[in-house]
């Protein structure tokens, strides 16, 4: 009998072996992150072994290796709800080269989360939680945003924030993909000591729960990084500070503060960006826009690009007559979305407006921007082309029509013949510059055009 029990024990104790075996997989692996010069974004979900955290001025994996987030940020969700679905989150990872979304949750405007009512409040929850499920499954991150603006000080609404991400921090204490941004541009008077006096309040609820990488905003709407450097937060770890820039109006001087502080030893998280002036719905400037990507790849910084909603301002992504949720093309971009889009090393998908764009004739034409101001209330770009023909023939002539999304006026050209009709110019050669030989380019042709508010390029044919 008693051998008879032994051998049932043994055959019971190599069944459970095998069945865990057998169930059992190995951890999912997350591909690193976005870096200056490769950017590659998981399909799987973020592991605890591989939840991001801070060393010294980095965000960095579990096991040390420098991390940069790429991604965008809603609008505000009590606005534009519909952009946080599933697909439309697959399109950002799979087609545009994103690995974080960062809710905005507005705290003092219509219907925020301090001035909407039970009702509002239960229905931005189950946003957040939709998206916490989503990215999750898809291995993206994300950041939840007690979206301070017209309340400048987030001493107003401290009590609110408290008892806000003490719940979420409970409620998501093991999802290792979630950071905190616990007050997006703190503004006016509001010093650096307030939002020390604030972030202390705020910090040990979320750390009550989870160690998960807490964003802290700095002064005058999330620039003056510099006086955070003189006095940082030296009590609490995996903390990083924000910088906001606007391409069109902040320039070198703010680039060089936030490499400064980085090189100095800051954690710096660019949390917000536009690539249009300040009030989000101004000029557009591409060449500042590369410069300040340029440098945040260069320092592994984390970016998140304003806003993804097709709001009528230059800069949501999205173009103000487009419906759709997801699935997006070129054609439904702004400019915004567009030079987002194509500052991914390999979109899959969408294309940008400087990508090539071939036509039956084995011709493409690449429309680049290369500069744009504004002046007298008027809004001016100046744009280069380049002419490539593919084919395994000379091509005798050609035919360029560029499509904007309001009407323009041609100020300057040169190298070919400009006509403008509405929002459409046509282009065709010049006497001496018909002929595309096989494999050859025309690089030389260009032109400057203007409209009476922020425009963007949304076709480009030749034929």
């Amino acid at each position: 009998m008693k051998t008879l029990i032994a051998a049932l024990l043994l055959i019971m104790l190599l069944t459970g072996c095998a069945s865990k075996e057998a169930t059992s997989e190995p951890p999912a692996s997350v591909d690193k992150a976005p870096t200056a010069t490769k950017k590659e974004v998981s399909a799987e979900a973020p592991e605890d072994s591989l939840a991001l955290s801070v060393e010294g001025a980095k965000l960095v994996q579990g096991d040390g290796t420098p991390f940069q987030l790429r991604g965008l940020s809603s609008h505000g969700l009590s606005w534009f709800p519909q952009y946080v679905n599933k697909d439309m989150l697959m399109q950002m990872q799979k087609e545009w080269n994103c690995n974080v979304f960062r809710l905005a949750m507005y705290t003092a405007e219509y219907n925020g989360y301090c001035t909407g009512d039970e009702t509002n409040r239960l229905a931005l929850k189950e946003l957040i939680d939709r998206a916490v499920t989503e990215t999750e499954e898809l291995g993206m991150y994300l950041i939840i945003d007690w979206h301070i603006l017209s309340d400048n000080n987030p001493l107003i609404h401290q009590d609110e924030a408290l008892a806000f991400f003490e719940e979420m921090s409970r409620k998501y204490a093991d999802k290792s993909h979630l950071l905190y941004e616990i007050c997006n541009e703190p503004n006016g008077d509001t010093s650096w000591e307030d939002i020390r006096a604030y972030a202390s309040t705020i910090i040990p609820a979320i750390r009550a729960h989870t160690d998960s990488v807490i964003l802290v905003g700095t002064p005058n709407w999330s620039q003056d990084i510099h006086l955070v450097a003189e006095n940082p937060l030296a009590d609490y770890d995996n903390i990083m500070y924000t910088l906001h820039f606007y391409a069109a109006t902040h320039k070198e001087y703010l680039r060089t503060r936030m490499l400064d502080a980085v090189k100095g030893g800051l954690p710096i998280f660019v949390s917000e960006f536009g690539i249009c002036d300040a009030s989000g719905n101004g000029i557009i400037d591409e060449p500042q826009a590369n410069l300040w990507l340029e440098a945040m790849n260069s320092q592994n910084i984390s970016y998140v690009m304003w806003n993804l909603s097709n709001k009528d301002e230059s800069s949501a992504v999205i173009l103000p007559n487009c419906t759709k949720t997801t699935d997006f093309d070129s054609e439904d971009l702004s400019q915004s979305g567009l030079w987002f889009v194509g500052s991914a090393d390999s979109p899959k998908k969408t294309a940008s407006k400087a990508e090539k764009t071939p036509s039956e004739k084995g011709l493409s034409c690449k429309a680049q921007p290369e500069n744009s101001w504004e002046s007298d209330n008027q809004f001016f770009q100046q744009y280069s082309l380049n002419i490539q023909n593919n084919d395994k023939n000379a091509v005798s002539t050609w035919k360029i029509t560029l499509t904007f999304d309001q009407d323009i006026q041609l100020q300057d050209s040169w190298n070919g013949k400009f006509t403008v009709s509405g929002n459409t110019i046509t282009i065709t050669p010049a006497d001496y510059n018909k002929e595309v030989v096989t494999g050859r380019a025309i690089t030389d042709i260009g032109f400057i055009v203007s409209g009476n508010g922020p425009f963007t390029l949304t076709k480009n044919t030749i034929k």
